[in-house]
């Protein structure tokens, strides 16, 4: 084992032990915010803009009080990070080389060839905003077999494309799609979509 072995290592550990006091911290300010409000005190979640700029990450994320958690690992090719209490709209994502994996299960690494869909519009609708907020999807993305669209990946959309008070979230809001071939689709907080194999997508619930 050589040294650059060994730093490699070191620094896989300090990453995921970053990202897992990240964690721990914004779930708990998620958790005990609203009860801390009635007392003046505020414990504001640390909101990450960017996906982290690392070679290989999985990332398992999930809404809670409409807000977006996010646990992320580095350098780790099978595993994904399970929440200690079952939680509804998980979303798993993986950096590959060159694409990102999207599931709403569990998946294992696997090649996803390139689906040619596009997207003209992404529009975000909500009935207590004046206006509505455009939003982009990563080429990345749009892979054979990814769930996209779903509720925490809007909810994920968001945070990391818009300031926090540009839009409302909950489970009211409609999101307006548009593809290449102008079909237009109207995507609620129980839908999502998954790209198939004949360079197009289904719509499920």
């Amino acid at each position: 084992m050589n040294l650059r072995t060994i730093f490699e290592g070191t620094a896989t550990v300090f990453v995921n032990i970053l990202f897992s006091l990240l964690w721990t911290y914004n779930y708990f300010a998620v958790i005990i915010e609203d009860r801390l409000k009635p007392y003046g005190l505020k414990l504001k979640p640390i909101t990450i803009k960017t996906e982290p700029p690392l070679d290989k990450w999985n990332c398992s994320a999930y809404v809670e009080s409409n807000k977006l958690i996010e646990h992320y690992e580095y350098g780790v090719d099978n595993e994904f990070f399970v929440f200690s209490d079952p939680v509804d709209h998980t979303l798993y994502l993986k950096k590959c080389d060159g694409y990102r994996l999207s599931k709403v299960g569990k998946c294992a690494p696997e090649f996803a060839p390139e689906n040619k869909t596009r997207f003209l519009n992404i529009l975000y609708m909500h009935p207590k905003m004046s206006e509505c907020v455009k939003l982009t999807l990563d080429a990345s993305y749009i892979r054979n077999g990814n769930a996209v669209f779903s509720k925490t990946f809007v909810c994920r959309l968001l945070n990391y494309q818009c300031s926090s008070s540009s839009y409302h979230f909950d489970d009211d809001y409609e999101l307006h799609i548009m593809d290449d071939k102008i079909k237009k689709h109207v995507l609620r907080s129980n839908q999502y979509l998954v790209f198939d194999d004949n360079a197009s997508y289904e719509i499920k619930a």
